[in-house]
């Protein structure tokens, strides 16, 4: 047995160096483009998330701006934006508001502009941006029938 060990050692049977580089270079030229691939899927999948968290943000504020349209008169409503932690701005005409909001994700933007209609018609525009980039996401708009 121990005759066995020592001419196991001994033995010169194995690889050479030029060998084990050969056999590196090529798993690495087999591994290259799948890593390629898992690395733009990975890049892809973070794109369309939050692509889809932004779609989800503007759908439920235009879900709440259809709730406030049916609840509350609109003066009410912006107020209650107000209270949610919305920014208010006035436009120019007196009649369209734009109220933004930042969140740790995202920029909302909501826009309401009743000088294009006449009677209690009241276009809403969301829009929600990424937050550290203010790339644009998402956007929803809407007609509303505002109660008075």
């Amino acid at each position: 047995m121990k005759r066995d060990k020592k001419e196991l050692l001994r033995s010169e049977n194995g690889f050479t160096l030029i060998e084990v580089l050969a056999a590196l270079v090529i798993i690495s030229i087999i591994i290259g483009p799948f890593l390629t691939m898992y690395i733009q899927s990975a890049n892809t999948n973070r794109v369309a998330q939050t692509m889809v968290d932004a779609n989800y943000v503007a759908q439920k504020k235009m879900e709440h701006l259809y709730y406030l349209s049916e609840t509350y008169e609109f003066s009410v409503a912006l107020l209650s934006l107000k209270n949610e932690g919305f920014t208010e701005f006035v436009l120019l005409s007196g009649q369209d508001y734009r109220y933004s909001k930042t969140t740790e994700d995202f920029h909302v933007r909501i826009e309401f502009m009743s000088s294009a209609y006449s009677g209690d018609l009241v276009k809403a525009l969301v829009k929600v941006y990424d937050a550290p980039s203010m790339k644009l996401e998402a956007q929803m708009e809407t007609i509303l029938l505002w109660r008075n």
